[in-house]
C-alpha cells in the first residue's frame, strides 16, 4: 500500500514550515506496509467540509505553531490534595489557590527553553553512502513473523558529521534472517506403510534424503546444510530425546515457510528443531547480542522511500551483515526522551473523550551513564483548545498573552491541537515515552484521538510508517519508541499501599499531599468557565508531567532496566513493561545456546509428560491446584512477645539450594510419572548450566559490591554500580520462577518441587538445630524463622543468632542464614500475620525503631481508611511501655471514644474498595458520566438510605453523599464490619481483654459474640492436651451464668458462684446464711422459694436453646439468623447465607446447655472432697439435696449425656434389628 500523493505534500508542507526541521523533504512515493485496508466511516457532507476548513487552517499556521522562542516556566508544585473531595468543593480549592503559590516552588527548578541547542540542521545522506560500515547504538527490534516474515527493523541511534554528542535515529532494516532448524534423526526406521518402528538403523543420509522431500513439498529450492553435534536437555511428548546426538543443520530463507512436526510423519526424523523460532529470537543468538549495545553495520544501502520515520534508514541484506562492535565498555549514547502528560474532556454527545490540553518535557540528550540532569528536561511546552461544547470565556485572549509560565500554544480545535502535537513530536524524535498509566486517557487516548480525526501521518507516533491501523492496542502502534510508563515500574520496584500519582509522589519524592492538586478529568469543564482557572490547569498539567519525570528518575528506570535487559539479554522495551518471565527465558536461551543446546520450542514446551494430564483434569474443578508443594510455613506460636525476637533468613534461599544440589535440567532427568522420587545428581556430576549462571550473577554481584566499598570511588561510578548489582540481584532471584510458571518453555515442574522440597527439609533442620539450643522457634516462613530469645540485652540477641549462624552455615557450601532483625514486640496472630516493632543499632550507638506490618487487614486495600486508621492507633497502644494493664484500658477507651466519633459522625470519610465500588462505579459512570475503569481507586461510603437493602447495595459516591442531605453515614455497619474484625484479630492474643469485651467498647452486643468466643476457647483447648484430660472447675465452668436468688426477708440479691462463700477468712455455705449481716432468717428456712427461682432459671436455659439463634462465625459477616440453609460447609455445617464465607454455629449450642447445668449440679454439691472436713448442719445438707436433685432431674432428661455404643461401633460389625442397644449414662 502507498500513501496517496495528497497525504505525501501534506507531509511535506508541515515540514518545510517547520522552523530548523532537520527532517529532509521526501518528494518521492513513500513505500508502506501492505495491511488490509480498513473501511472509512460515513461522514455527512457538512462534517467532511468542516474537517477540512480545519485541516487547511492547522497547515497555515503551522509555522506560526512552531517557532522556537525561548519561554521560562516558573509555575509551582505545592497545591494541596483534594482528589477525594467532592467537584464542587475541588472547584472551590482550586479558585482559592494564588497564582503565587502555585509558581513559588517551580521556579526554583524551572529553566529557559534551552532550543538553540538543539540541532534541527539537516545531514548529508552522501555521507553515510561512502562509508563502507557503520557503528550504531541497538536499542529495539520489531517482528512481524505472519506479514513480513524473516525480516526484522532495528531502531537505535547513529553518530553524524563527526561529533560525540550529535546522535540521530536510525533504522535498519535486515531484510532476510534464515530460519535455522536442527533435524534430530530416529534411532531406527518407521515402516512407511505401517510407521511401525523396524530394525533398521538411521543414518544422516536417511534423514537429509526424506529432508530433502519436505522441502521441495514447501517449495524450498536452495538452503545450506550441515552436519553439527548438538546437547538436549528437554524432553518431549511422544519423543525420545537423547543426551547428545549428531543433527542436521539447515538454514534457508527466512521469508518460506517451516515444516510441520506430527508425530510419525517422518520415518527418519524423530523431531524438527526450531520451527517455531521467531527471526528475532534467531537473531539474537546467533549475533550473540544481549541488550542495547554499539552494533557494526556492513555492506548497507540508504533507503530512498524510507519505511519508517527514522532520520537515517539503512538496508542490510542478511543478519550476516550486522555484528556486535569490537570496542567493550564504550557509554551508551544520550537518548532522546519526551514525557508527556495529557486532559482530556468527555464529549455528552459523542460519549468519547477528547483531548483539551498536552504537555510536554522533553530531553534531548538524556544520559544514561550519568546521574540525571537537574531538571531532567531542556524543552517544555503546552498545547490547549477549548472543549468543543464550549468556549474560550471573554477576557482569555489578553490573559493568555502575559502568561509566561510555560511556552503555551492555543488552538480552535482538537484537530490542530494534535496535528500541531505531532509536528513536534516528529522533530524531537523521540526513542522514550514517559507517562504515569498509558492506559489511563494518556497514550491511549492520544492514539485514539489520532485515528478518529484521520490527522495526515498519523504514524508518526511510532516509527514505521502505516497507513492503517492493523492493532487497537496503543503500545502497538508506537513501535521502534520505548514507552516506560512509571506505573508499572514502580510496581515492580517499589511496595505501596497504591500506585497513583498522588500516593508515588508521597511515597517516593516525598512530597507533601497539600503540595499537590488532583485535578480530574470530570473537573475539566468548569475550570474552562473562567480564564485564571485555564491558566492554572496549564500550570498544574506542567507540574504532574515534571513529577512523572522526577519519579522515572528518582527509582532509576532507565539504568536499571538496561542492566537488567544486558544481564539477560532480552528486548528494553519488553524489560521496561515488565516481562519478568521473558528475561528469564531469554537468559537461559543464551546460556543453553553458548554450550550447543537445543532449546525447547516456545509453543510445544508448555507441559510435559503426565504434568500436562494432572493440569487438564484439575482445569474442570474449579480452582486450579498447586502442581507441586509450595515453601513450609511453620504452625505460629500465637501471642504477644515483650522480649527480644531474632529474625534469621536464608540469603536467596532457591537459587542456594540450585547451586548447593546441581539442580538443573541438564543433570535430572524428568521422572516418566508424578509421584516418581527425584533423585539428586552425584557430587561426580559436572555442574549444570542453571547454577553455572546464577553463580556468574552472584559473583558478579558480589565483585561489584566490592568495588562499590572503595571510599575514593567517584559517586557516578558508585551509582553506576550500585544499579548493576540491584539488577543481577533481581535477576538471580527470579531465575527460580520460569521452573514453576507454566507458561514458560522452561517450565520444569519436577525441578521446582525438588527446589522446594530441599527448601523445607532445610527450614525443618534449622528448627531442630535451634531446639537443640534450647531456643523457641515460635514461627517459621519458607526461607525464615523466629526465635524467641527471652532476653532483653540486645547485645546479647545478636550472640544468640551469631551462634545460630555459624552451625547452619556449617552443613552447607551455599545456603547461608543470616540475622534478617530483632523485634523488640511481637504480635503473631496467625500465619502470615504479625506486626513487630523492629529495632537497629544506628552509628552513634542509638536504638531506632519501626513497626513492620505483614498479612494484617490495615496493610489490605479492601478495608477502609477508618479500619485502618485505628488497627494502626491500636497497634501503637499494644506498643507502648506502659504496664499491660494499663495498655487495655487504653484500648478499651480509645474504642469507646471512636464509638462516640462515629456515632456523631466525627470521622473522615472512609475509602473502600471491595464489591460495592463496582456498583458505585457502574452508577457514577451512568448517572455522572463518570469514567471509572478497572484498576481505578473508587471513593464511597456506607450510608443509611432510609431503605432495608443490604450494606453492599447502600454504597453511595462521596459526591452522592455530599448533594443528598438524606444520606446519612452507616455507623453501625462500620463499627461491626469494619472497625470490630480489626481490632479484635490484633487483640486476640493479649491478656486482660476478650470479644465480647472489646465488642461492649463499641456499644455491640456483647452476648452475640460471647458465643463465638466460647467456641475458640474450646477449639484452643482440644489442642491442648493437658488442658483437655485435666481441667478446673474455674475452667469447666468459666463462661456458665451464675445462679442468685433473693432473700424473703431482705430481699437482698444473694449470689452462689459455689457452695461456699468466704466470711471473715472462713467459708460457710451459701444457704446457712444471708449475704446481708443484718438479715436473720437463713436461706435454708425459705427453700420452696429457692427452688423455685431454680427451675425458673433453668428453663430460660432451654427456651435460649430451643431458640435456636445461629451466628455465623466470620467477624467480618457476624449475621444472625434462625434459618439453616441445606448447604454445607467442608466441615458439615451450613454455610451462611449473608456472606457466603462464614460456617453458622450455634449461638447457646447442646455443650453451652449441658455445662450450664453441670455447673448448677455442681454448686448444689457438697459430697465434693473439699467440703468433706466442713461442719455443716443436717437441714443445710438436707436443703443442699433438695436443690441438687431438681437440677438432676433436668439433667436426666437431656439426650447429651447419652453415648450410643452400636452407633459409634456399627462399622465394626452387622447390627441386627433385634439387637438392643446399649445405653451408657455418662457421670
Amino acid at each position: 500500500a502507498v500513501l496517496n500523493r495528497k497525504e505525501d505534500s501534506e507531509v511535506e508542507k508541515v515540514n518545510e514550515e517547520v522552523k530548523n526541521c532537520s527532517e529532509p523533504e521526501k518528494k518521492n512515493e513513500v513505500t508502506e506496509f501492505a495491511v488490509p485496508e480498513q473501511k472509512n466511516e460515513a461522514k455527512g457532507s457538512s462534517e467532511s467540509e468542516r474537517k477540512s476548513h480545519e485541516q487547511e487552517k492547522t497547515e497555515e499556521n503551522l509555522a506560526d505553531l512552531l517557532n522556537t522562542e525561548d519561554f521560562a516556566m516558573d509555575f509551582d508544585i505545592s497545591v494541596p490534595n483534594v482528589a477525594a473531595e467532592p467537584r464542587n468543593h475541588a472547584k472551590e480549592k482550586i479558585q482559592a489557590i494564588s497564582t503565587e503559590k502555585i509558581t513559588t516552588n517551580w521556579e526554583a527548578i524551572a529553566q529557559m527553553n534551552n532550543d538553540n541547542d538543539i540541532d534541527f540542521t539537516a545531514f548529508d545522506m552522501a555521507d553515510f553512502a561512502s562509508e563502507s560500515e557503520k557503528k550504531i547504538w541497538f536499542w529495539d527490534a520489531w517482528e512481524d513473523p505472519v506479514k513480513r516474515p524473516g525480516q526484522l527493523f532495528l531502531f537505535g541511534r547513529v553518530q553524524v558529521e563527526n561529533s560525540k554528542e550529535n546522535y540521530k535515529s536510525v533504522t535498519v532494516h535486515i531484510q532476510s534472517v534464515n530460519k535455522r532448524l536442527f533435524l534430530l534423526p530416529r534411532q531406527y526406521l518407521l515402516d512407511k506403510v505401517t510407521r511401525e518402528e523396524t530394525r533398521d538403523k538411521v543414518t544422516l543420509g536417511h534423514v537429509m534424503q526424506e529432508f530433502q522431500e519436505v522441502l521441495q513439498e514447501l517449495k524450498i529450492e536452495s538452503f545450506q546444510s550441515k552436519q553439527v553435534t548438538k546437547n538436549f536437555a528437554f524432553s518431549i511428548k511422544g519423543v525420545k530425546i537423547p543426551q547428545s546426538s549428531e543433527c542436521i543443520e539447515v538454514r534457508y530463507s527466512g521469508h518460506l515457510k517451516a515444516p510441520l512436526n506430527t508425530s510419525k510423519k517422518y520415518y527418519s526424523i524423530a523431531h524438527i528443531f526450531g520451527t517455531s523460532t521467531t527471526p528475532l529470537e534467531t537473531f539474537l543468538l546467533d549475533s550473540k547480542i544481549k541488550g542495547p549495545c554499539w552494533l557494526t553495520i556492513k555492506h548497507f544501502q540508504i533507503r530512498e522511500r524510507p519505511l519508517t520515520w527514522s532520520r537515517v534508514e539503512m538496508v542490510v541484506a542478511n543478519s550476516k551483515s550486522v555484528c556486535v562492535a569490537p570496542e567493550k565498555n564504550q557509554n551508551p549514547p544520550p537518548l532522546s526522551l519526551m514525557t508527556l502528560n495529557v486532559r482530556s474532556n468527555l464529549n455528552m454527545k459523542t460519549t468519547k473523550n477528547e483531548i483539551v490540553m498536552i504537555s510536554c518535557l522533553i530531553q534531548d540528550r538524556f544520559p544514561l551513564d550519568k546521574p540525571p540532569p537537574n531538571p531532567a528536561f531542556n524543552r517544555h511546552l503546552c498545547g490547549l483548545t477549548h472543549p468543543s461544547h464550549q468556549g474560550w470565556p471573554m477576557d482569555f485572549a489578553g490573559k493568555f498573552k502575559g502568561y509566561n509560565k510555560t511556552k503555551a500554544k492555543k488552538f480552535e480545535s482538537e484537530r490542530e491541537l494534535l496535528s500541531w502535537f505531532l509536528a513536534i513530536y516528529q522533530n524531537t524524535d523521540p526513542d522514550l515515552i514517559v507517562t504515569h498509566d498509558a492506559a489511563d486517557c494518556q497514550l491511549d487516548v492520544i492514539f485514539e484521538r489520532i485515528i478518529t480525526l484521520k490527522i495526515p501521518n498519523w504514524s508518526r507516533i511510532g516509527r514505521l510508517r502505516k497507513t492503517v491501523v492493523d492493532s487497537k492496542r496503543h503500545q502497538d502502534n508506537f513501535t521502534g519508541r520505548m514507552i516506560c510508563d512509571v506505573k508499572k515500574s514502580a510496581e515492580e520496584l517499589i511496595k505501596s499501599r497504591s500506585y497513583d500519582l498522588g500516593t508515588l509522589c508521597t511515597e517516593v519524592l516525598k512530597i507533601q499531599e497539600e503540595d499537590r492538586i488532583e485535578i480530574s478529568n470530570d473537573d475539566i469543564h468548569f475550570m474552562y468557565e473562567s480564564s485564571d482557572e485555564i491558566l492554572k490547569l496549564i500550570t498544574l498539567t506542567m507540574q504532574d508531567a515534571s513529577y512523572v519525570l522526577r519519579l522515572m528518575c528518582e527509582l532509576n528506570v532507565l539504568p536499571l532496566a538496561l542492566q537488567i535487559t544486558n544481564v539477560c539479554g532480552n528486548m528494553m522495551a519488553r524489560t521496561l513493561q515488565g516481562g519478568r518471565s521473558e528475561r528469564n527465558e531469554y537468559l537461559l536461551l543464551h546460556a543453553f545456546n553458548e554450550r550447543d543446546y537445543i532449546v525447547p520450542d516456545k509453543k510445544e514446551r508448555l507441559i510435559g509428560k503426565e504434568w500436562d494430564k494432572q493440569e487438564n483434569a484439575e482445569q474442570g474443578q474449579g480452582r486450579k491446584k498447586a502442581a507441586y508443594a509450595g515453601g513450609l510455613v511453620l504452625e505460629p506460636i500465637k501471642g504477644f512477645y515483650e522480649k527480644f525476637i531474632l529474625l534469621m533468613d536464608f540469603n536467596s534461599l532457591y537459587p542456594s539450594i540450585i547451586q548447593e544440589y546441581n539442580i538443573c535440567y541438564t543433570t535430572i532427568d524428568e521422572p516418566l510419572h508424578v509421584e516418581d522420587h527425584i533423585q539428586l545428581p552425584d557430587s561426580s556430576v559436572e555442574q549444570g548450566v542453571l547454577p553455572k549462571q546464577i553463580r556468574r550473577l552472584v559473583e558478579s554481584r558480589r565483585e561489584v559490591k566490592k568495588l562499590m566499598a572503595n571510599p575514593d570511588l567517584d559517586p557516578e561510578l558508585k551509582m553506576q554500580y550500585n544499579i548493576r548489582q540491584m539488577a543481577l540481584k533481581l535477576t538471580a532471584n527470579s531465575m527460580y520462577g520460569c521452573l514453576g510458571f507454566s507458561h514458560s518453555r522452561f517450565y520444569a515442574p519436577h525441578l521446582a518441587a525438588l527446589i522446594t522440597r530441599k527448601g523445607r527439609d532445610i527450614l525443618m533442620d534449622t528448627k531442630n538445630l535451634a531446639t537443640k539450643l534450647n531456643l523457641e522457634v515460635i514461627y517459621g516462613d519458607t526461607d525464615s524463622i523466629m526465635i524467641n530469645t527471652n532476653c532483653v540485652d540486645y547485645e546479647q540477641v545478636f550472640k544468640i543468632g551469631l551462634t545460630v549462624k555459624q552451625k547452619v552455615n556449617r552443613m552447607y557450601k551455599n545456603v547461608e542464614l543470616d540475622i534478617d532483625g530483632v523485634f523488640k514486640f511481637l504480635l503473631l496472630l496467625k500465619k502470615k500475620k504479625y506486626a513487630a516493632l523492629t529495632v537497629s543499632k544506628g552509628k552513634n550507638g542509638e536504638l531506632k525503631y519501626n513497626q513492620e506490618l505483614k498479612g494484617l487487614d490495615i496493610v489490605r486495600r479492601d478495608w477502609s481508611k477508618l479500619s485502618v486508621m485505628v488497627g494502626r492507633a491500636i497497634i501503637e497502644d499494644i506498643f507502648s511501655p506502659a504496664e499491660a494493664d494499663d495498655k487495655i484500658e487504653k484500648i478499651h477507651d480509645r474504642l469507646e471514644s471512636i464509638r462516640r466519633d462515629i456515632m456523631e459522625q466525627k470521622v473522615p470519610l472512609p475509602l473502600n474498595s471491595n464489591l460495592p465500588h463496582v456498583i458505585v462505579a457502574l452508577r457514577m459512570n451512568n448517572t455522572q458520566n463518570r469514567r471509572f475503569k478497572k484498576g481505578d481507586t473508587v471513593s464511597y461510603v456506607i450510608c443509611q438510605d432510609g431503605t432495608d437493602k443490604s450494606h453492599m447495595q447502600r454504597a453511595y459516591h462521596l459526591d452522592e453523599l455530599q448533594l443528598n442531605p438524606d444520606l446519612k453515614i452507616d455507623a453501625e455497619y462500620y463499627l461491626t464490619q469494619q472497625i470490630f474484625p480489626v481490632i479484635s484479630r490484633l487483640c486476640e492474643p493479649l491478656d486482660g481483654t476478650n470479644i465480647s469485651r472489646l465488642a461492649q467498647c463499641l456499644g455491640l452486643d456483647a452476648k452475640k459474640y460471647r458465643s463465638m468466643e466460647e467456641k475458640m476457647d474450646r477449639e484452643d483447648e482440644l489442642n491442648d492436651d493437658v488442658n483437655t484430660l485435666v481441667k478446673t472447675s474455674a475452667q469447666k465452668y468459666h463462661f456458665c451464668e451464675k445462679f442468685s436468688f433473693k432473700c424473703v426477708s431482705c430481699h437482698q440479691e444473694n449470689p452462689m458462684a459455689a457452695a461456699v462463700k468466704r466470711v471473715d477468712a472462713n467459708l460457710v455455705p451459701v444457704l446457712a446464711a444471708c449475704v446481708n449481716p443484718d438479715c436473720k432468717i437463713p436461706p435454708y428456712e425459705y427453700l420452696a422459694g429457692i427452688q423455685n427461682q431454680l427451675i425458673m432459671k433453668l428453663r430460660t436455659f432451654l427456651d435460649r436453646f430451643y431458640e435456636n439463634w445461629m451466628v455465623c462465625d466470620d467477624n467480618v459477616c457476624s449475621h444472625n439468623t434462625r434459618i439453616i440453609t441445606h448447604v454445607l460447609s467442608s466441615n458439615d455445617r451450613p454455610v451462611c447465607c449473608a456472606c457466603g464465607n462464614g460456617n453458622l454455629v450455634r449461638q447457646y449450642s447442646e455443650t453451652d446447655l449441658y455445662t450450664q447445668i453441670r455447673y448448677f449440679q455442681y454448686i448444689f454439691d457438697l459430697t465434693q472432697p473439699q467440703y468433706k472436713k466442713m461442719k455443716i448442719a443436717p437441714q443445710v445438707e438436707d436443703a443442699y439435696q433438695v436443690l441438687k436433685e431438681t437440677v438432676d432431674r433436668f439433667l436426666g432428661r437431656s439426650a447429651y449425656c447419652i453415648v450410643n455404643l452400636g452407633t459409634i461401633f456399627s462399622k465394626l460389625h452387622l447390627v441386627k434389628p433385634s439387637e438392643e442397644r446399649q445405653d451408657v449414662q455418662l457421670n
